[in-house]
Parts: C-alpha cells; sequence; structure tokens
C-alpha cells in the first residue's frame, strides 16, 4: 500500500486497479475466478463457502420471511446456503434473465445480482460499468423497492452509482428500510439511508445480526400459537350453536372460517418440501402441525360428538378440505407425506368423538364421504389417511415421538395419537379405560371400511392396523387389561344383527355380508402377525 502511494501518489482504488490491470470484461473474469472458487484444502477449511450470514438468510427464506435478496456481490455463496436448505431460488444476474422472469409472488426466493455473476463476462466492477443498469434491471429494482421492505447490510452505497439511484428514485415508503451498521455511515449510505427513512441498527457484524435475527424469529414462531383458551373457546361455540336449529347457518361459516384459517397455514413456503431432513425438523414440524390445527381439533371433536346426523357433512367437508389444502405434489417424501398429519389428526379427533357418543352416521360420513385429490387422480381419502402413509419415510419416528418410553412400538404414529388427543377428549370421555375402549373401536371401525372400501379389482392386501393389535395374543390381552374389540364387535352383532348401530348407520352399505367379509380380512391380516407384536 505504502509503495503504490509513493508510486502513483493517490490512494489505490479497486476500480482503477482493475481497469489498469485487465481492460475487457473477459480479462476481469479471469483474474477474479480464482477468488471465488475454493480449491479442496479450503473447501475443508471452509474458506470461500457460505458464511454464518448466507446461512441465517437462507433459513430466513426456506421459514417464508424472506422472498426476494438484491446482491452486489459475484460470487455464488448465497445460491450455495440456499440449496443447502433446499430453496430452489430463480436467479437473475442478466437484463434477459430480468425480462423472462416469473412475477416475484410466483417464486419461493428471487436473487437478484445487479452488478452480474462471475461465471459470466458481463459483470459490473469498474466505476464506469456500476454507473448504470440496463432498463430491464431498473424495471425490476424499480418493483422490488416500491413493493417490499429492505433489510440493507454490509453495503457502504459509495460504489454502486446505479444502485442508489433505484433506491433514490423509489417516492413511496410503504414498507419499512432497516438499515444495519457498524459505526457511522459513509456519506453516500446516510443520504440513501435518510431517503428511505429507513430505521438504523447498530450490529457486531453481518454473521452475528442475521444468526441472532433468525433465532428470534424462530423463538417468535415457536410461542405464535393460538392462545391456549382458544380451543375451549372453539368448542363453547360450536355447543351454542348446535343447540339452536336457526345457527346452522352460523355454525357452517364459523367452520368454514376456522377450517380454511388452518389450509392458509398449510402452505409450501411455511412446511417447504425441499427441506433436507433431519431429525430436529420433523419433530418441529409435526409439534407446528397440531398448533395449527388445535382450534379445529376441538371443534371437530366437538361436533362429532354432540352433532346431529344433519351436520355429518359439515364435519366431512372440513376434514376433505384440509387434507386437500397442500400446494405442491413434488418434494422430499418425508415431507411431501407428514403434509397429510393435519387431516390425520382431524380424522382421529372427529372418530373419536363420533364413537364416544355412539354416532356412527357421523363416523361413516368421516372415512367414507371426503375423497383425496392426488397428483394420480381422485380417491376416497381414508386410503391416504393412516399412520404408515403419513412416517413410511421416517424410519426414526418411534424414537421421536415416543422418547424415553421404554417400550418397543409398533405402531409409534398410533400411540403418539393416543396420547396427543387424550388432552381434548378428556372433557367427552374422562375415564382412561373407557377413552382406551374409544381408540380401539375407531381404529379397528377404521380398518374394516379401509378394506371395504376399497376398489373391487384392488387385490385384499395390507390391511392399517393399530394400538387394538396389543390385546390380540392371551399374554398381551392380560398384560393390557383388555379384550380384543373384534370379539366385542362380534358378541355386539351376534345379540343385535341387522339393527347393529354401525350398519343402521349406513357403514358397510348397511350390508351385513360386506361387514362378515371386511372383518374376516382384518382378523386374518392380524392372525398372522399379532404373535410378534406386544
Amino acid at each position: 500500500m505504502e509503495w503504490y502511494r509513493e508510486e502513483y501518489r493517490r490512494e489505490p482504488d479497486y476500480s482503477d486497479l482493475l481497469g489498469t490491470l485487465a481492460k475487457s470484461p473477459e480479462d476481469r473474469n479471469a483474474i477474479l475466478r480464482k477468488y471465488f472458487e475454493p480449491t479442496d484444502e479450503e473447501r475443508t477449511r471452509g474458506i470461500k463457502m457460505p458464511m454464518p450470514a448466507h446461512k441465517a438468510v437462507a433459513e430466513l427464506v426456506s421459514a417464508g420471511y424472506v422472498r426476494v435478496i438484491v446482491t452486489t456481490n459475484f460470487d455464488r455463496l448465497l445460491e450455495q446456503a440456499l440449496q443447502e436448505r433446499g430453496v430452489e431460488s430463480t436467479v437473475i444476474s442478466t437484463a434477459d434473465q430480468a425480462q423472462g422472469a416469473l412475477p416475484l409472488v410466483h417464486t419461493n426466493c428471487t436473487l437478484v445480482k445487479v452488478n452480474g455473476d462471475y461465471h459470466y463476462t458481463k459483470i459490473k466492477n469498474t466505476a464506469a460499468e456500476l454507473g448504470s443498469y440496463d432498463e430491464r434491471i431498473n424495471s425490476l429494482l424499480d418493483r422490488v423497492f416500491d413493493e417490499y421492505g429492505l433489510i440493507v447490510c454490509g453495503w457502504s452505497a459509495t460504489w454502486d452509482i446505479a444502485l442508489c439511484a433505484a433506491l433514490e428514485r423509489c417516492r413511496s415508503h410503504r414498507f419499512t428500510t432497516f438499515w444495519c451498521k457498524c459505526g457511522n455511515l459513509e456519506d453516500v449510505a446516510s443520504r440513501v439511508a435518510n431517503f428511505r427513512l429507513a430505521e438504523p441498527i447498530e450490529i457486531k457484524d453481518a454473521d452475528t445480526f442475521f444468526q441472532d435475527l433468525t433465532a428470534k424469529v424462530a423463538a417468535i414462531e415457536q410461542f405464535d400459537k393460538p392462545h391456549p383458551l382458544s380451543p375451549k373457546l372453539g368448542s363453547a361455540m360450536v355447543k351454542r350453536y348446535l343447540v339452536d336449529e336457526r345457527e346452522r347457518i352460523a355454525l357452517h361459516d364459523f367452520v368454514a372460517a376456522e377450517t380454511e384459517k388452518v389450509c392458509a397455514q398449510l402452505t409450501g413456503e411455511k412446511f417447504p418440501a425441499m427441506t433436507p431432513p433431519t431429525n430436529e425438523e420433523f419433530v418441529k414440524r409435526i409439534h407446528r402441525y397440531e398448533g395449527f390445527t388445535e382450534i379445529l381439533v376441538a371443534i371437530i371433536t366437538t361436533g362429532c360428538f354432540w352433532g346431529q346426523n344433519s351436520q355429518q357433512l359439515l364435519w366431512a367437508k372440513s376434514l376433505e378440505r384440509v387434507a386437500n389444502a397442500k400446494d405442491l405434489w413434488t418434494g422430499i417424501s418425508l415431507w411431501v407425506d407428514l403434509r397429510l398429519y393435519p387431516a390425520l389428526l382431524l380424522l382421529y379427533a372427529g372418530g373419536l368423538g363420533a364413537v364416544a357418543s355412539g354416532k356412527y352416521a357421523t363416523l361413516a360420513a368421516l372415512l367414507v364421504k371426503p375423497r383425496y385429490k392426488g397428483a394420480e387422480g381422485e380417491s376416497s381419502l381414508i386410503h391416504k389417511l393412516n399412520w404408515l402413509s403419513v412416517i413410511e419415510s421416517n424410519p426414526n419416528a418411534p424414537n421421536l415421538l415416543l422418547p424415553n418410553d421404554g417400550r418397543k412400538h409398533h405402531f409409534p404414529m398410533n400411540e403418539y395419537l393416543h396420547r396427543c388427543l387424550r388432552p381434548t377428549l378428556r372433557e367427552f370421555v374422562p375415564s382412561d379405560s373407557d377413552y382406551d375402549e374409544a381408540f380401539d373401536r375407531f381404529e379397528y371401525m377404521f380398518a374394516m371400511v379401509w378394506v371395504d372400501e376399497k376398489p373391487k379389482t384392488a387385490s385384499a392386501g395390507w390391511v392399517p392396523l393399530g394400538r387394538f393389535v396389543r390385546n390380540y395374543s392371551v399374554l398381551s390381552s392380560v398384560l393390557h387389561h383388555g379384550q380384543p374389540v373384534g370379539k366385542i364387535i362380534d358378541a355386539e352383532v351376534e345379540r343385535e344383527g341387522e339393527n347393529w348401530p354401525p350398519l343402521r348407520a349406513g357403514l358397510f352399505g348397511g350390508s351385513m355380508e360386506r361387514f362378515r367379509t371386511a372383518k374376516q380380512h382384518v382378523d386374518s391380516f392380524i392372525g398372522g402377525r399379532s404373535q410378534y407384536l406386544y
């Protein structure tokens, strides 16, 4: 540095130096490339790799809090960080890409590299090049700076004349600009910040700031659940509407509104399907789904327990709507499958409420009426909603859902649902033994209807079993103090015949023959496996 000052009698200037060493963009590209691409040794040491700030920004994008990134850097560190988080970003580094890009609202993340990408020769590096942008880039920046709030970090603004001009062209300040700084801003940055009416944030460095921001957002997200009284209030509202036939429209509107609130949370932005699978993320998503659905779970449980036949389709339609709320069909199978967990919660909650109150017409509506509209066409929802469909892609689920349990669970999701829904059902079924019986009966009825509703051309095959299997061996029935639910149902049918309530309610098409065929298949399937289970 001293040599340069003595030789040229001025301060070294990046733009001047680069312009002197490399006259053309191609030459400059060749010089700069080695500064961006790590060697194997550098990669091992984490040099020229995404820093904590890059990773934190990628996490904010993955969670849906950041949609657009504007950067003056040529490197691909942000792209790498986004890829590591499973985020597919739209990268715009040329005017042609800006012209042909999708509207910002239709992408998960748009990364605008205003000075270009080092892989291409047309990068802006000298003062002259940084003085202006193509009109197509300007048009894109005008939309970004007008339609989005900004977090400005790590930008001096001194050399990026065209970018400063774009910020100062925007006359509307509808959304807040936050400007991160270490000490006082330089003259140009201070001018632009004042023009944007920016809120200054004193930071230590970009890594610390974005890591802290991400941690605080995650903490708010964790506690940003409905008020703990909300499920009780939702249940109370349903009870009030149910006792007065004149409130049927209000009941419909109330359930529909709460259903749509849940569906609004089950998006690819909040639950991206390309996030790398981890045990922590799996458990986090399970609990987030439960938080988003807890009010509707209370509503459906109350409605199915106390409601009349005239309301049964209301609960079935709510279940169908939630099951079909997901907006993406592709991605990592673990996350795609888990998107049905909210619907599984609602089915179990409503089914348990219906069984506990003996409302088999409501149970029939829940199990038979809802349809699933998938990538392969429309089918009966019941064949998509079972524990295997939801967690088949995660062999670690038993340990994650039931940690330190000390028992081997062959049906961990069923056991977990049994525990998860107990607080909601306690109001309706105070006795734990009665709750166990209702749970076993629901899952057994579920299995029989699952068999009965299969297309006639399909092979008999697999059956979704549940906790009730624990009572199917002599030893297990003694240990669990329970009689197999299948035998209890046999006794009921023997006593009541065609008047057995589930048949009268329309399950199995009201056909004794269809019921016996389905039950025989379920019992046969259990018989070949129960000795290995408990």
